[in-house]
């Protein structure tokens, strides 16, 4: 049988790979279902070698409606 193995990425080669991707997929829960968008996305590197990533929408639609109805989202 076959196993998957894993390994981890360094910051840089996380950082690499977010460089060179047009956008990222936000999944949210709608009623005990995924509901998976795709998203054009920024992101910054911090000081403490944290990522904060900023994806812009719209105030209306599906996906807010999720984010609002489950505060575990």
């Amino acid at each position: 049988m076959f196993e998957p193995s894993y390994e981890e990425l360094s910051l840089e080669e996380i950082a690499t790979v977010l460089d060179n991707v047009a956008y990222g997929r936000l999944s949210v829960e709608q009623k005990n279902h995924p509901y998976i968008v795709p998203m054009w996305f920024s992101y910054q590197m911090n000081d403490d070698r944290s990522l904060t990533f900023q994806m812009k929408s719209n105030l209306e639609g599906r996906k807010m409606k999720c984010l609002h109805d489950n505060e575990h989202v």
